[in-house]
């Protein structure tokens, strides 16, 4: 069994909650002075509060672990206290797991994907990997931080997998 928890870089999220906070105060104040498009703006604080609170609560205020447990790999959210398992995914029914680049220039190749699930600690990571699976004969795809043990991990037991179907 293999655990890995992706280290908080925090400059990206803080920004884009910092921009959502503001924006709340200027639609507020904005809706205050311009009578005509006020619900407009109220409209628009709601909209940006609730990002606010979105990128505080699903970035800011929990992890993300990874374990690589045999063929399977265990997604838990750990936030506060509580730990809650958000996925088991059986990596027998992997097809690939890819970077970012990679998956972009392939995705045409893969065809469409039914079922998307970002399971990163980080807002908009550079090194994120997107792991192809089937699920339920849908194909389906988690974007997750793994470090480069479990990348190869993954990789290893989709391709023995993949051997002993053959």
């Amino acid at each position: 069994m293999y655990k890995f928890v992706p280290d908080f870089l925090p400059n990206k999220v803080t920004v884009f909650s910092i921009m959502a906070a503001v924006m709340t105060g200027v639609s507020l104040y904005t809706a205050s002075v311009i009578q005509q498009y006020k619900w407009l703006f109220q409209i628009l604080a709601v909209f940006f509060a609730a990002s606010f609170i979105q990128l505080t609560v699903r970035y800011m205020l929990s992890k993300m672990i990874y374990i690589l447990d045999g063929n399977k790999l265990v997604v838990v959210k750990e936030q506060g206290k509580r730990a809650e398992q958000l996925c088991k995914i059986d990596l027998s029914a992997g097809i690939a797991i890819l970077s970012k680049n990679e998956y972009k220039s392939h995705a045409k190749e893969f065809g469409n994907v039914a079922i998307v699930r970002n399971f990163c600690r980080n807002f908009l990571p550079s090194d994120a990997e997107y792991l192809l699976f089937d699920f339920s004969g849908k194909l389906a795809l988690a974007i997750f931080e793994p470090d480069t043990e479990m990348t190869v991990g993954i990789n290893n037991v989709i391709t023995d997998s993949k051997q002993k179907n053959i």
